[in-house]
């Protein structure tokens, strides 16, 4: 297929929004950003956006979102920065760890159990059973007992 073709295909995906995002309306990740096959691969469609529109992406950037809207692929709502830049960026808009703990709604722990799963490894129970017993895999016991994760629960 043409370039050209590739991008009526991609743009067909897309709606306008209210607010000037060209939103994707294709398949999705977890976390809203849209999906597009490429060579076989899935890949975000953001970045396939700016590679039809402005040319490769340079080693090491990241394609951002000055909308912070994840299925925009805008060409002008997108600017290449680093990950730190997008972690500064995300922290300035007050987007930076929006929760955690209980509080994120994947969490299958809470405070009393987490002190629970500390509390029965140092009994000598482990990691394996204690996996069973919360339904989780024992690498995420570990990081509790570590604390890796759930650093803020005394």
């Amino acid at each position: 297929m043409t370039p050209e073709g590739l991008k009526r295909k991609f743009y067909r995906r897309t709606r306008r929004s209210k607010n000037g995002c060209l939103i994707w309306i294709g398949a999705r990740f977890n976390h809203g950003y849209g999906q597009v096959r490429r060579k076989g691969k899935l890949v975000l469609a953001h970045r396939e956006a700016w590679k039809m529109q402005r040319g490769p992406i340079p080693e090491g950037k990241d394609v951002l979102h000055d909308c912070d809207n994840p299925p925009c692929v805008e060409i002008l709502h997108l600017f290449l920065g680093t990950h730190l830049d997008n972690m500064r960026d995300s922290a300035a808009k007050g987007r930076a760890n929006r929760c955690h703990g209980e509080k994120h709604h994947r969490s299958k722990l809470n405070r009393r159990r987490v002190k629970q799963i500390r509390k029965a490894a140092a009994n000598g129970v482990s990691h394996v059973a204690q996996a069973v017993r919360f339904g989780m895999h024992p690498s995420t016991i570990a990081s509790v007992v570590k604390r890796e994760n759930w650093k803020h629960v005394p």
